[in-house]
């Protein structure tokens, strides 16, 4: 390690001082010193490393809403809707025309927000309700859809079940047929039959027939 300015003038003003005899001296104390500050400083800055309490965060890194303010309003949420559950529910049982599936989907419904205001998972409460009730698996995903219109229009999806319009072909009566190939029959072998004559047929001959009356337009 070279020699620092001042310590190079410092030699010069000891070998000024200091006898020929003393040289000796002179040159052991010329020596190079041993760095201990720096191996006690490397040693303390070591074991301060060593001894570093580093706090690592639990906290997920993307939002998963699962913040107290957030909780608070989804539970307020919930425990409104269930009070509007338990309305629907006591209207819904004083209707005699409701149907019995409308009145499972409210009850399941209702269960399974209850399961929701004691901090149960969505997929899992919705499955307890589903095996409460005894029915299919797939039925847990229906009640989880169910809750969520509930939520947000205050409605429950009503079963269309044989509610299509039951209309009967006008082909399928054997009158009509006869009527049809009757005047088809009758046309000339020269004219051909075209869907506005055979409407205007219907409209004028066999639908009067039937006691229907059609307006020409």
């Amino acid at each position: 390690m070279p020699y620092s300015k001042r310590q190079l003038q410092a030699q010069q003003a000891i070998s000024k001082c200091w006898k020929p005899n003393d040289l000796s001296i002179l040159d052991s104390t010329s020596q190079e010193p041993h760095n201990d500050n720096d191996n006690s400083e490397d040693v303390m800055h070591q074991t301060n490393i060593e001894n570093l309490d580093v706090h690592v965060s639990n906290r997920s890194q993307r939002y998963l809403g699962n913040s107290a303010r957030t909780i608070r309003r989804k539970n307020a949420i919930l425990r409104e809707t269930a009070k509007n559950m338990a309305e629907n529910k006591t209207n819904a049982a004083n209707k005699k025309d409701l149907e019995k599936g409308t009145k499972a989907r409210i009850e399941a419904v209702q269960q399974y927000i209850r399961y929701l205001i004691n901090d149960y998972q969505s997929t899992k409460a919705s499955e307890i309700v589903q095996q409460g009730l005894g029915w299919k698996s797939w039925s847990a995903r229906l009640i989880r859809s169910w809750a969520t219109q509930w939520i947000r229009n205050k409605n429950i999806p009503v079963s269309k079940r044989d509610k299509h319009p039951k209309i009967r072909k006008l082909l399928s009566d054997e009158d009509v047929t006869l009527q049809i190939l009757s005047y088809i029959r009758t046309l000339p072998k020269n004219e051909y039959l075209t869907i506005k004559k055979l409407h205007y047929y219907i409209n004028t001959t066999v639908l009067p027939s039937l006691g229907c009356d059609i307006e020409n337009k």
